[in-house]
């Protein structure tokens, strides 16, 4: 699977703002690599055995089966994990991540759980064989995988060190379903950190943008532009005639 031109391999800095890294990931095409080492792997595995029983060969079709059955959305919840290194090694102050839209943010915070059992699953037939033909690379990946998803999971859940900044249109159905989004986060126990109501139309009042229930959190009305902000300076000037609420 080629690359998109887009993507990026890690994080890149910027020359007009030298603080700040910034990575477009293409979670398909680093999940499907882990999957062709695998395959590579076990394929050399499962040829170099000699004297070929039933089970093996019932066990290599169930490899190649969780391999090819991964939970939708892995791909993903593995390009979030490969964070891990940065934030063992405290690289950065923040991490600011740009998820998909709400149904499938709300997937990836259910993902870990089944991640993990995934990884065990396809864990025991590997250990299983990792002597026979040292296999013991595809094991070491599993278990990072599975580590760096614990603890990707425990942070999003940790009030302390994460949360959700809610961006939103002012507009009937799509300020519905933030709402409902925010339910769903405080019902799994991830936190709200902040609310942008974007593209705010001039208002006879500021406060009309605001929810009938006044926000435990930081609520921030983003005005619309014509034409949208392009270039670092145009941003931050926009960023400068956001009006908070708290």
């Amino acid at each position: 699977m080629a690359t998109p031109r887009w993507a990026q391999s890690g994080p890149q800095s910027l020359s007009a703002l030298p603080n700040l890294d910034v990575w477009q990931m293409d979670a398909e095409s680093a999940f499907q690599d882990l999957r062709d080492r695998y395959r590579d792997r076990i394929d050399a595995l499962f040829d170099s055995i000699m004297g070929r029983s039933v089970d093996m060969v019932h066990d290599r079709v169930i490899v190649r089966d969780l391999l090819a059955l991964a939970p939708p959305g892995v791909d993903e919840l593995y390009a979030l994990a490969s964070l891990g290194d940065a934030l063992e090694a405290q690289r950065y102050a923040r991490i600011v991540v740009d998820p998909a839209p709400t149904g499938h943010l709300l997937r990836l915070l259910e993902l870990p759980t089944l991640a993990i059992e995934w990884s065990h699953r396809l864990m025991r037939l590997i250990m299983k064989y990792k002597d026979v033909a040292g296999l013991g690379e595809a094991a070491q990946d599993l278990l990072n995988f599975s580590r760096r998803t614990r603890a990707l999971d425990a942070l999003i859940h940790d009030e302390n060190r994460a949360g959700v900044v809610l961006v939103s249109l002012d507009e009937p159905v799509v300020v519905a379903e933030t709402d409902r989004l925010a339910r769903r986060l405080a019902s799994t126990g991830v936190a709200i950190v902040g609310d942008i109501r974007n593209r705010i139309r001039e208002l006879a009042s500021p406060d009309d943008a605001l929810p009938a229930t006044a926000p435990r959190h930081p609520f921030v009305l983003a005005p619309e532009l014509d034409p949208p902000p392009v270039g670092v300076a145009a941003i931050r000037d926009w960023c400068e005639r956001w009006r908070r609420r708290d």
